[in-house]
């Protein structure tokens, strides 16, 4: 089963920012998780919560760090996410994702765009680009030019853990301490990756400053709860930091498609 990696969800963003900016999207700021059925056709949640859990006590090392991450992820079945990166190319976020019983969904609004990735198909809204409606693209589909683009997007946005990190870490730090993250205890653990040691894909799903050059090291901070998920990632790479914090484990705004009313397959010019 295919779990976020919480360091590659920063490509979200780029594809939502890239098409607000295509589509002259309004820019407002990111609301609520963007992608809640109507109330009279929400799904229900499919995970019933859990107590509020205590900071992890078991110890976490270089070795131990993501596969703890992957296993935790794994039993993840939705949760709402906000993401912000400063720097030279600042970025807010807010979406949801929904992985239980094989699904792969996910959902994200940034700028006034917005995205939904359900079983598969694409839905993209541009403000008056798109007249207020979501473009529906088809990744397979060789009929549509804008498909090609997004082949890789559902890969690219929910593929499995932290591969090409693993071998990278060159230190591991914590002080114990218990912290309050959002409602939840967490405790923090401080990475440093050697970039020379990541691979391609992993090198490529960093966020950087697209004019300069990926560091030598980049720095991450792992807020882990008692289950070892990560409630908060602090993402450190050159000038940018990315803060990626999950909340409403379990609990996490259904994502499903826009109503067929609001939907059209008109492709926009994004020239």
């Amino acid at each position: 089963m295919k779990r976020p990696n919480l360091l590659a969800l920063p490509f979200a963003a780029v594809l939502v920012v890239a098409l607000s900016a295509c589509g002259g999207a309004a820019a407002d700021e990111p609301s609520a998780p963007p992608s809640a059925a109507p109330a009279a056709a929400s799904a229900a949640p499919s995970q019933t919560p859990t107590p509020t859990p205590t900071a992890t006590a078991d110890e976490v090392t270089a070795k131990t760090l993501f596969p703890r991450l992957d296993a935790a992820l794994a039993a993840v079945q939705s949760y709402d996410l906000t993401m912000a990166t400063t720097g030279p190319a600042p970025v807010q976020l807010a979406g949801s994702a929904d992985l239980a019983d094989g699904r792969k969904n996910f959902a994200a609004s940034t700028n006034g765009a917005e995205i939904r990735l359900v079983n598969g198909i694409l839905y993209v809204r541009l403000g008056e680009r798109t007249r207020g409606k979501f473009v529906k693209i088809t990744p397979d589909d060789t009929s549509n030019p804008l498909a090609a683009e997004f082949s890789g997007f559902r890969d690219d946005v929910l593929r499995s853990g932290y591969v090409g990190m693993e071998g990278a870490i060159t230190s591991i730090a914590s002080n114990g301490a218990h912290e309050d993250v959002n409602g939840v205890v967490a405790t923090a653990y401080t990475v440093v990756l050697d970039t020379s040691l990541l691979t391609p894909d992993a090198a490529a799903s960093l966020p950087t400053d697209p004019a300069a050059p990926l560091p030598a090291r980049v720095r991450c901070t792992f807020w882990l709860d008692d289950r070892n998920l990560p409630v908060r990632t602090v993402l450190d790479v050159g000038a940018s930091t990315t803060t990626t914090d999950i909340s409403n484990v379990g609990l996490g705004t259904p994502v499903v498609a826009p109503p067929a009313a609001q939907v059209t397959t008109v492709m926009p010019s994004l020239g």
